[in-house]
Order: structure tokens, then C-alpha cells, then sequence
């Protein structure tokens, strides 16, 4: 799917990037969900139907007001993938920054994906390839939790899934913002 992926969006010279779990998983050796998360600048909706009509599979916007669509696509293993497109202003940089956590701060420029570990091309502006070594959840920044926070529940899952430990100033913000997981949509 990574390389229909890059054929893509080099095709339309759209920059694009991987970001998110399938990118930490691959550094991790790990064998990825089928869950692709690229990030892109502009518009993902009107990439994300043009790219569900190449793959044949279904357009879903699932906020179209935060730029994030989602592309449900067939493979031919009888399976589908998601690959989920965010669309970010200003720079990859800055969309890095708005994440939760440094393990999910990186990116690789999708035209340099290469199967099956990604190359030194890996954006790492958090060192989160530091922390992937270390075992280690740490918070980009000291609001991640009151940006959004189901991210606390997230910390907690991430640790426990992956076998890593929370930072400890990480886990000091955890206890500190607690009280607003009660603002996590059910």
C-alpha cells in the first residue's frame, strides 16, 4: 500500500508524509496495523477522493472542519486499509509540534519510503527515535494533554501496548491533567 502511496502523491508532486503509528511501528520492527496516517499541506479532502477513486476504495471525511479524511481502501489479500489524511498549514515542523507524543512526532517524507525500515530520511524534531530506544512515552509539550485530552487514556495504552514507561515529567502532567478525562467524548 506505502509504495501506491508514494506513486501517488509523487505522481501530483504532492509532498506528503508518513506520520504516525505505521512509521513508529516500522522503526520499532514491528509488523504495522493496516492504519496509514500521512500528513499533507492544503486540502485532504479533495486529495483524500481523488485517491480513493485511484484505489477503489471509499471516501469518509471525518472532519472536514480539522482538514482529516479517511480512505477505506480493498487489498487484494481480501483485506482493507485505512489511511487517514490530515492536512496541516504552515510546516511539517509545526504539524509535528501539535502532536501528542515525541514516539508519534516524527515523519519520512513519503517519496522516500522504503520497504520495510524507513531510511535516515526519518524528521525526528522531538527525538523521538531517542525515546523509541529508551522505551519511553514523553509529551511533545506540557499542554498535549489539554489540547485534546483523550490523550491521557492514550499515554496510558501506549505504555502498556508497547511495553514502554511514561517519562517522568510526562507522568507528573498525567496526574496533574487527570481531572479532565471526564471531557473525553464516550
Amino acid at each position: 500500500m506505502l509504495t501506491r502511496l508514494k506513486e501517488f502523491f509523487v505522481a501530483r508532486q504532492c509532498p506528503a508524509f508518513l506520520v504516525g503509528g505505521y512509521l513508529r511501528d516500522s522503526l520499532l520492527s514491528l509488523t504495522p496495523r493496516r492504519d496509514i496516517d500521512i500528513a499533507l499541506p492544503g486540502d485532504s479532502q479533495s486529495v483524500g477522493r481523488d485517491l480513493a477513486r485511484v484505489l477503489g476504495g471509499s471516501f469518509v471525511p471525518l472532519s472536514p472542519d480539522h482538514g482529516v479524511a479517511r480512505v477505506v481502501a480493498p487489498d487484494s489479500s481480501a483485506g482493507t486499509w485505512n489511511v487517514d489524511l490530515a492536512g496541516f498549514s504552515g510546516s511539517i515542523e509545526d504539524d509535528l509540534a501539535r502532536r501528542d507524543f515525541t514516539i508519534n512526532a516524527l515523519a519520512l517524507p513519503l517519496s522516500g519510503w522504503a520497504s520495510p525500515v524507513p531510511g535516515e530520511q526519518v524528521m525526528d524534531p522531538f527525538n523521538g527515535r531517542q525515546d523509541l530506544a529508551h522505551k519511553c512515552i514523553r509529551a511533545v509539550g506540557p499542554h498535549v494533554f489539554r489540547d485534546d485530552p483523550a490523550r491521557l487514556l492514550r499515554a496510558v495504552r501506549l505504555a502498556a501496548g508497547l511495553g514502554f514507561r511514561l517519562e517522568p515529567e510526562t507522568a507528573r502532567l498525567v496526574r496533574t491533567d487527570a481531572y479532565l478525562v471526564h471531557r473525553v467524548a464516550q
